[in-house]
């Protein structure tokens, strides 16, 4: 069931990608929370503490409200987190 959800969940990001109007926006996001939902239920996440870490990750990181994140990353080879971004290459691909 989870990996049912997480697949439902990336479905429905791709559906909120895809939204052009105000309102196709609201119903795709409600469809996201939905999905959100059942996810939490099956996995026993609350959504207090699905907002706690967002508060946490938002305090270490920042938010995203400025329009401003994370593109590109430039490192040594020998940088402490190198070997961090080269074990999942799926997530971080390394660009030469």
């Amino acid at each position: 069931m989870r990996d049912a959800f997480k697949r439902k969940l990336v479905e429905e990001a791709q559906e909120v990608h895809d939204a052009h109007t105000r309102p196709e926006m609201i119903e795709e996001l409600a469809d996201v929370l939905e999905v959100i939902d059942g996810l939490c239920k099956v996995q026993g996440i609350s959504f207090a503490e699905i907002i706690a870490a967002k508060k946490a990750k938002r305090a270490d990181r920042g938010g995203f409200e400025q329009g401003i994140y994370v593109d590109t990353v430039h490192m040594d080879d020998d940088n402490a987190k190198a070997h961090y971004y080269r074990s999942a290459p799926d997530k971080y691909p390394e660009i030469v």
